[in-house]
């Protein structure tokens, strides 16, 4: 009986160790399912709502305070507020100073230290283009820029736009805006000409807010591209820019090969590999007989 006893006492035991494990094992189980339910809520492409609402008052801050264009945009509810960077007064005034986000659900540290990085990166932002500046002079240049744009609610209005800047840091050019109420990701792919005299561009985004707390503005998978006419490059092989591949330009070629250090011979290395040698004089050849 004693036997009996001890045995059931063990099948006992054992029963509610497995049971307590598989209860365990179901309760994280179920945890991880419901976990994991709505975690490509945007695509994988947008800001955490929370992260996005605080990055877009930072950008409507700096571009009230510098007076960017279209900061009106970001003052629609906003009408006290003096744009610019405020004296002693209106820094002091709840209403009118532009470095009130009127936004605490984070307090201000946060706020004023990305406004500060936004300001002193954004001087860093630009682009220069000066390495295409024979093509963009001759108007044989374009950008091509675009990106996924969306609107979360539908309230909002996601834009963007492109400003050429010429040396002196004067605006020359803008494209006009383009956007999107499309509560669903939007591609946009545009091309426009660059203004002659540009030496730096300007990817322009902005994000107006019409309803709610939170600017639901995305903006993802942006691309600028810049695009040279064939036209305005040199022809592969004319070393003497007479606008004909021929026997003159062998002979050149040649002679550069065996003089080298007489003086530098643009173009001459056809197949960009450091070094003018045999292998150029075949390339041009070649050339000549294909054409």
């Amino acid at each position: 009986m004693f036997f009996l006893k001890y045995i059931q006492e063990r099948f006992k035991s054992v029963n509610s160790g497995k049971i307590y494990l598989l209860s365990v094992f179901l309760i994280f189980f179920i945890a991880f399912l419901i976990r994991i339910q709505g975690i490509d809520w945007d695509d994988g492409k947008a800001f955490h709502p929370d992260e996005r609402s605080i990055y877009m008052q930072v950008f409507c801050m700096k571009q009230v305070v510098l007076e960017e264009p279209n900061y009106e945009d970001c003052l629609h509810d906003k009408v006290n507020v003096k744009p610019g960077f405020p004296g002693l007064l209106t820094f002091l005034d709840k209403d009118e100073s532009p470095l009130n986000p009127q936004w605490f659900p984070i307090g201000t540290f946060l706020l004023y230290l990305l406004l500060i990085i936004e300001i002193i990166i954004g001087k860093f932002q630009e682009i220069n283009v000066l390495n295409y500046e024979e093509c963009i002079n001759q108007g044989l240049a374009n950008i091509h820029y675009g990106g996924f744009l969306s609107d979360w609610g539908g309230d909002d209005h996601p834009e963007m736009a492109i400003a050429f800047i010429d040396e002196f840091g004067n605006e020359i050019d803008r494209t006009n805006n383009v956007g999107t109420f499309n509560p669903y990701w939007t591609n946009f792919s545009i091309e426009h000409e660059i203004p002659v005299g540009t030496s730096n561009v300007q990817m322009i985004l902005m994000g107006t807010r019409y309803a709610g707390d939170d600017n639901d503005s995305y903006f993802d998978d942006l691309f600028l591209r810049i695009w040279q006419n064939e036209s305005c490059f040199g022809i592969l092989g004319d070393l003497n820019n007479d606008t004909i591949v021929n026997i003159l330009d062998v002979i050149i070629l040649v002679n550069h090969i065996l003089s080298p250090a007489a003086v530098e011979l643009d173009g001459a290395d056809l197949n960009n590999d450091g070094i003018e040698n045999i292998l150029d004089i075949i390339i041009l050849v070649n050339i000549i007989l294909n054409n």
